[in-house]
């Protein structure tokens, strides 16, 4: 029987060939059919996007350590996420408790309250699939009633569910939005919270010290008390600010005051 594949020949590079050659390896298939998928996806029109737009990607992505194409799959997930099978998810949650329980992993409560607040909202909007209505529609009206309570844990529901990124989160405090720009508007002052971030960031008696550089005028001095601070000392520092506020209690050992409870209560009267 007369085969109806055409036949040719075709010569390439050698390094095309041996580019051909791994790919076909990688794919467990032959080189001809490894150059006649990648021909046939040749003919896959591709989404095109206009240069000004892509241009403004680029810099924004380039800007939080990412590349184009990162941050445009970023952006998509975040816009049309995959739904979840409720029997995929309670296994996943099954999994964060075992760890728990271990006690292997005590920083993974935090994964386990953000995880738990996107089961519960999943349930809710839909997004987890193979659900009884009549569970949906109690598992909403508790959602409804605790709403408030779990809005005071620290780890927002938004910030969990869209991963925004730090210039992301502070555009949203603006303007509600997460518009990205090319030239990103400086950081906002914040007196108090610079304040108290540097006290507990660089040692008392530096910070004294470069204060009375300053006041003296004598800039250079002030500079050469900034070079001579212990740079692992300050990152550990930085880094312990950076965690939850949660996480923070925890390592000092202690315990977290209640939303609109005084933590100086204790010294009134005294």
């Amino acid at each position: 029987m007369a085969r109806e594949d055409l036949h040719f020949r075709l010569r390439i590079p050698e390094d095309l060939k041996k580019k051909v050659e791994a790919a076909a390896e990688a794919n467990g298939q032959s080189m001809t059919a490894e150059m006649v998928a990648r021909l046939n996806q040749s003919f896959d029109v591709p989404v095109s996007l206009p240069e000004d737009l892509l241009a403004r990607i680029s810099l924004y992505a380039d800007r939080q350590g990412r590349s184009a194409n990162d941050e445009i799959l970023r952006l998509l997930e975040r816009e049309y996420p995959a739904q979840w099978e409720l029997v995929d998810r309670m296994e996943h949650l099954a999994n964060l408790l075992a760890t728990l329980a271990s006690g292997k992993a005590d920083e993974r409560i935090n994964q386990f309250v953000t995880d738990m607040q996107e089961t519960v909202q999943g349930i809710v909007s839909g997004r987890i699939k193979g659900v009884d209505e009549a569970v949906r529609d109690e598992v909403a009206s508790l959602w409804s009633q605790y709403k408030n309570r779990l809005e005071e844990i620290e780890y927002d529901n938004q910030q969990a569910q869209y991963a925004l990124d730090e210039e992301e989160e502070r555009i949203q405090r603006l303007t509600g939005g997460t518009e990205k720009f090319a030239d990103p508007r400086p950081p906002e002052p914040n007196q108090l919270s610079d304040k108290i971030f540097l006290q507990n960031v660089i040692p008392a008696r530096a910070i004294a010290e470069i204060v009375e550089r300053i006041r003296q005028g004598d800039l250079d001095a002030a500079a050469d008390v900034v070079r001579r601070l212990p740079k692992e000392e300050i990152a550990r520092r930085v880094r312990f600010e950076q965690l939850p506020i949660e996480a923070q209690y925890r390592l000092r050992d202690e315990e977290q005051p209640m939303r609109g409870e005084d933590p100086f209560e204790f010294t009134k009267g005294s």
